[in-house]
């Protein structure tokens, strides 16, 4: 693993702990908050797909497999833990998170090729 997709997955370790320090200890539970955490996890997801890929298509392909487990996580977390209504994942937030991890995939993707 080089140096680059260390630091990339110390960076997705961070924003992972962010985005729940801020959910669940500071009660932030607005949809337009995430946004941002999607979007750089979609960003930094792409560039660890791309490091252990050849194939920038496939690091895009990663980041959306990524989303989509993202999902499934905060639904067992709804489902098995919470079980509050306010906590249920809503069809509209869901699609806005996996938009947004596409977003940001993308993004790196022509980041990096400008690069």
């Amino acid at each position: 693993m080089n140096i680059s997709t260390t630091f990339t997955v110390i960076a997705l370790v961070f924003v992972f702990v962010l985005s729940q320090i801020c959910g669940y200890i500071f009660n932030i539970r607005a949809d337009k908050f995430y946004k941002s955490f999607h979007f750089t996890g979609g960003f930094l997801t792409y560039i660890l797909g791309d490091s252990l890929s050849l194939n920038k298509i496939a690091g895009l392909i990663f980041v959306v497999f990524v989303g989509i487990a993202w999902e499934i996580y905060e639904w067992a977390l709804w489902k098995y833990l919470s079980k509050k209504n306010i906590d249920r994942p809503r069809k509209k937030d869901t699609t806005n998170d996996l938009t947004m991890d596409f977003v940001g995939g993308l993004s790196a993707l022509i980041l990096t090729g400008l690069i």
